[in-house]
């Protein structure tokens, strides 16, 4: 037998789960205000790709504090996006989301 091994993704680290985003609409069916939307959300995405959690959490927590401090971003406005993005995460992303937002409200 000549097996060939691959070292990707050696050292431990576990690739995260694909979510599941079959009930999410069809692109062609948003609104032109959503697809503006989304694709910001690509860019978001595409930023952050490569960096870790911490790093993230980080820049959440940076950007979070300077909207706080401005008056562009309060309690109700955080609580109305954790109520929109929650029915799209399993158990575990719940429950960094919550984290998330508990330290935000502290900022």
């Amino acid at each position: 037998m000549n097996e060939k091994r691959s070292l990707r993704g050696s050292g431990g680290q576990k690739k995260p789960p694909t979510p599941d985003m079959s009930h999410l609409p069809n692109e062609k069916d948003l609104t032109s205000e959503q697809r503006q939307q989304m694709q910001q959300l690509k860019k978001y995405a595409e930023k952050y790709k490569n960096k870790s959690e911490a790093d993230i959490m980080n820049e959440i927590g940076t950007l979070a504090a300077k909207s706080r401090a401005s008056g562009m971003l309060n309690d109700q406005q955080i609580e109305n996006f954790k109520s929109k993005l929650e029915p799209m995460l399993d158990a575990e992303q719940k429950k960094k989301l919550n984290n998330i937002v508990s330290q935000i409200k502290k900022k």
